[in-house]
């Protein structure tokens, strides 16, 4: 199987178990400006784009850099208001909660 579609199964699969199917995912196959791989949010926060630079990963697995991609979008409401700069501590304490709530399903 194409290393792509192995970073998009794979991908998709910790994407499942993280509980994250509130998302429209894209993804691309791209330089990412000579990461492994990325990630970018819509302006609604819906949409996500999920780059892997097939030419650039050999020093890591596709399936390690989807895993990785998908950990950034399991913490990304919690960035997402960590970055604002008239963030409620309300809305850091859900993000947080939320976060909290998915990664105890993870860790035995």
């Amino acid at each position: 199987m194409k290393e792509f579609e192995v970073f998009k199964k794979e991908f998709t699969k910790y994407q499942n178990l993280f509980g994250l199917n509130g998302y429209s995912i894209y993804f691309e196959e791209s330089d990412c400006d000579g990461d492994n791989g990325d990630i970018a949010y819509t302006e609604d926060n819906v949409g996500v784009t999920v780059r892997f630079n097939s030419s650039h990963h050999k020093e890591r697995p596709c399936k390690l850099i989807a895993k990785h991609e998908a950990i950034h979008l399991l913490l990304w409401d919690l960035t997402r208001h960590a970055m604002k700069r008239y963030t409620d501590r309300s809305e850091i304490d859900r993000a947080n909660e939320m976060t909290a709530f998915k990664l105890e399903k993870l860790i035995p």
